[in-house]
């Protein structure tokens, strides 16, 4: 089966896993999982589901005004990078 031609603009849904595994995203995840301070398999029960579902949701919505017809994720990568500033502090 031929993959799906996508109109200008377009992208395809992603599962968690693939863009969980983005390396953008990934640094993020490691980073937030390190000062969550829990064990890792803690984390991936607890956490990781959370962030799977999150991740689903919000990859077709825009980071805000004006972003349109870009790759999936920047809302993603701005609410890690929230997290990891409040988590910071």
């Amino acid at each position: 089966m031929p993959a799906p031609a996508w109109a200008e603009g377009e992208h395809a849904v992603l599962d968690a896993r693939a863009l969980l595994a983005r390396p953008d995203v990934a640094v993020r995840i490691e980073r937030l999982r390190g000062l969550f301070g829990m064990p890792a398999e803690v984390f991936e029960s607890a956490v990781r589901p959370v962030l799977n579902g999150f991740a689903e949701f919000v990859q077709t919505l825009p980071a805000g005004a004006g972003t349109g017809g870009i790759p999936p994720g920047p809302l993603l990568l701005r609410s890690l990078d929230v997290a990891l500033r409040a988590l910071q502090l």
